[in-house]
């Protein structure tokens, strides 16, 4: 399987654009456990550990829409893209906004939100 350029956010760490095995395991092995994959449009996806909010593990960052928080991403992350069903390298157009995204964002602790 082809390898995988994307975006490594780890917990309370600074966003590394990396290139990892597109393996089901490599992708789990970052994350923690089991994958859940977020939609965030333009072919690129949020891939994070689908037990993460379960398990009480910490806040990475927020999704938001319309400069509103909806939801989290809890522990590590991956961002990649994505080519149909399949995971592939990160559109180099979308790189830049993303990284600078995640470089600068801090995440406020807003309490439980139902």
């Amino acid at each position: 399987m082809k390898d995988l350029t994307c975006i490594l956010k780890p917990v309370g760490g600074t966003p590394e654009v990396k290139t990892i095995e597109n393996t089901l395991e490599e992708l789990q092995r970052i994350v923690g456990g089991y994958i859940e994959v977020v939609d965030i449009g333009s072919h690129t996806v949020i891939i994070c550990n689908e037990e993460g909010k379960i398990r009480s593990e910490p806040k990475n960052f927020w999704i938001t829409t319309g400069g509103e928080a909806v939801d989290y991403i809890a522990g590590d992350a991956i961002i990649c893209g994505t080519d149909g069903e399949n995971f592939c390298s990160i559109d180099p157009d979308v790189l830049p906004d993303l990284f600078d995204a995640l470089s600068t964002l801090d995440v406020p602790d807003l309490g439980v939100m139902f």
